[in-house]
Parts: C-alpha cells; sequence; structure tokens
C-alpha cells in the first residue's frame, strides 16, 4: 500500500476526526446497518441486514474512547441546524435571523466598493424564478436598533434565573452522582456473578457458552472502568462558579452595554449572544422613510416592535430646515436630540449636514 499525503480541508478533517477508528476501534458495517435502519432498499442477500461490528481498543489511538465521544457530542452540539445559520467571518451579527414577512430568510449583502464596512439585508423574492427581488434594508440601522433592544433584555434578573438555574444542575449533580455509584455497584456485582460462571469445570465441554461468558465480562470490565472515569472525573473538576463568584457577575452585569462594546468582547461573541436571546427579526413594511421591524425573543417573551427611520426621512428633515432657514449648527443639535443616525451608524457631523444640504440645494435649483 502506497501512502499519499494532502493538504487538510474541511471535509477530510471532519471525516477523520469522526470516525471511531481515530479512537482505536475497529468497525465494520455501519454504512448497511444505518441504511436498513432508514429503511431504504434491501441489502444483498448475503449480508445479514443490520450486521455491525464494533470492538474499542483494538489498536491504539490518537485518543482514548472518553474524548471522543465527548467530542463527537460537542460537534452534535455545533453542527449547523436548518434554522440556524452558521456564525460566518462577516461583520453582521444578524445573520440568518433576519425575515422577510412575505419570503422568508433574508441574505446578507456586504459592499466592497464602499470606503467603510458597510452591509444590508435583501429579500431575493421571486429573483430565482424570475421574478424582481422583494426588499432591502439597511444593516447597520436595523442592527443598532435591536442590539440597543437586546441590551435592554440583557438585564439583572436574567442573571438571577441563571443563576438559580445552576443552582438546580448542582443539585441534580449530586443525585446523578449517587446514581453513577450505584450504577457501579450493580454493574460490579454482575461481574462478580459471571465470574463465578467462568469458573465452572462444565464448561470445558461448552466453547460457545464460554465465548459469550468471556465476551460478557469484558463487557461489564469496560461499562465499570467507564462509569468510575465519570465519576471520578465530575468529582476532581472543580465548579468555577460559587455563590461569592454570582455576587461579582451580577455586579459586573449591571453595565451591559460596556460589556457589549469592551474591546474583549469579540464579534463572534456578540453574534451568540444575539442567537441565544433572538429567535428572528421580522421585517414588516419598508418604506422610503421608514423601517417597520418586530423581534420575536427566543425565550417566549412579547414581541418587540421597532420603527427605524431610514436616510430620507433625515433628508426630507434637513430640506424643510433649510428652506425655513435654521443654521447648519442648529440641524445638527436637532438630529441629535431624535438621535439620528446616518447610512455608516454614526451620528450626524456639521460636516456632513453640510455636504447633504449643499446636494440637497443643488437638486432643489435643478
Amino acid at each position: 500500500m502506497k501512502l499519499r499525503w494532502e493538504r487538510p480541508t474541511v471535509s477530510n478533517v471532519r471525516g477523520l476526526i469522526r470516525s471511531p477508528i481515530y479512537a482505536g476501534a475497529y468497525v465494520y458495517g455501519r454504512r448497511y446497518w444505518r441504511r436498513a435502519e432508514a429503511g431504504a432498499e434491501p441489502l444483498p442477500e448475503g449480508r445479514l441486514i443490520g450486521q455491525f461490528v464494533a470492538r474499542w481498543d483494538h489498536h491504539k489511538g490518537y485518543i482514548d474512547r472518553t474524548e471522543f465521544l465527548e467530542n463527537q457530542r460537542l460537534l452534535a452540539l455545533n453542527a449547523k441546524r436548518p434554522k440556524q445559520a452558521q456564525l460566518g467571518p462577516g461583520p453582521s451579527l444578524l445573520q440568518g435571523r433576519c425575515f422577510c414577512s412575505r419570503h422568508g430568510a433574508m441574505a446578507v449583502h456586504y459592499h466592497p466598493l464602499v470606503r467603510t464596512r458597510a452591509w444590508s439585508f435583501r429579500c431575493l423574492g421571486d429573483y430565482f424564478q424570475g421574478g424582481r427581488q422583494c426588499i432591502t434594508v439597511p444593516g447597520i440601522g436595523v442592527e443598532a436598533a435591536v442590539v440597543a433592544a437586546l441590551l435592554n433584555a440583557l438585564d439583572v434578573p436574567i442573571v438571577e434565573e441563571a443563576h438559580q438555574l445552576w443552582r438546580a444542575a448542582k443539585r441534580d449533580w449530586r443525585q446523578n452522582n449517587r446514581l453513577f455509584r450505584r450504577d457501579v455497584e450493580r454493574k460490579e456485582e454482575a461481574l462478580a456473578h459471571v465470574r463465578e460462571r467462568l469458573l465452572d469445570p462444565s464448561l470445558r465441554t461448552r466453547p460457545r457458552v464460554k465465548a459469550m461468558l468471556e465476551d460478557e465480562y469484558e463487557k461489564l470490565e469496560r461499562e465499570i472502568e467507564r462509569l468510575r472515569g465519570r465519576v471520578v472525573k465530575e468529582e476532581i473538576e472543580a465548579d468555577p462558579f460559587t455563590e461569592t463568584k454570582w455576587t461579582e457577575v451580577k455586579a459586573l452585569c449591571s453595565d451591559v452595554r460596556a460589556i457589549w462594546e469592551a474591546p474583549t468582547t469579540s464579534n463572534h461573541d456578540r453574534k451568540q449572544i444575539v442567537r441565544v436571546l433572538i429567535r428572528r427579526v421580522v421585517v414588516q413594511d419598508v418604506h422610503p422613510e421608514r423601517v417597520n421591524l418586530v423581534i420575536d425573543w427566543a425565550d417566549g417573551r412579547p414581541q418587540t416592535p421597532i420603527e427605524i427611520l431610514r436616510t430620507a426621512h433625515f433628508h426630507r428633515l434637513l430640506s424643510d430646515w433649510d428652506s425655513a432657514g435654521v443654521p447648519l449648527q442648529a440641524m445638527v443639535v436637532r438630529l441629535s436630540e431624535i438621535n439620528a443616525r446616518t447610512r455608516q451608524g454614526r451620528p450626524w457631523s456639521l460636516e456632513t449636514v453640510r455636504k447633504t444640504v449643499a446636494i440637497i440645494r443643488k437638486r432643489r435649483d435643478a
């Protein structure tokens, strides 16, 4: 056999870490077994339906069985689900969470030609069926309003609820630990019973029964070792949280916005927080001057309606104020009082107002 070296890809690395062979197991018949379980077409007559062979500790693996099973559990938790998009490397926080009320999920469109990082959410509508796209909303403006509502939802009562869940988990851990110990005792009694049967002299004439008992003995030994390791692991691993730590967490969470905007909080962390609290953001109506949407919370609380004023609305205000003879500096103050933002999500500065008013006057005189 000749080895062929290849560059690692996501596909072959995923196949490697998901294979029991990686953990020292011999596996045979998985494909046919899964096909038979799914109720697919009949297997060949010469192959037993459902035949599946798995022998652990067949060879020396890169990791042990416990670590392999833990890795599979983590992979299952992080797997992409039909209703949840991957986080992705982009700056958009609502990727996979922004929906059109008529057509469903909206796609994120980044604008590479813009000097600053900008993006929008687009509903393709009937575009792929030969029709037109549905709606487009500014990404930065929508996300700023949604984040403001999200930070209002991240308050101390939620931390207190997490504290109560932690206390319940501690009680469950004590109960499960007792159950593990009782299970180990029962397995040890069964192992002793099988050991006595293996010492029976009559088994010399019954090799098949002896082989079955030996397999059962090995299986019980592995099961007892696994249970003991789990009990020891749960006893050794110290819980980083204590009642004192929870008091400190509540004090830190009193200023949620500071935590959200802290340099140590990455964009990936913000996306995860959004996906924990928000099921989806539904865009209901899009007008030239405003966007109406609702936030559907993951915990079942009432939906939060939001109205976002678009750039065209502020342009109209500037046009009206300019016609009324309002000075530029007064325009900046008025826009600041209503918390107006530009298309890039920044407050209106005097220079931006001056340029915008100049464009409005040029169009008016044309």
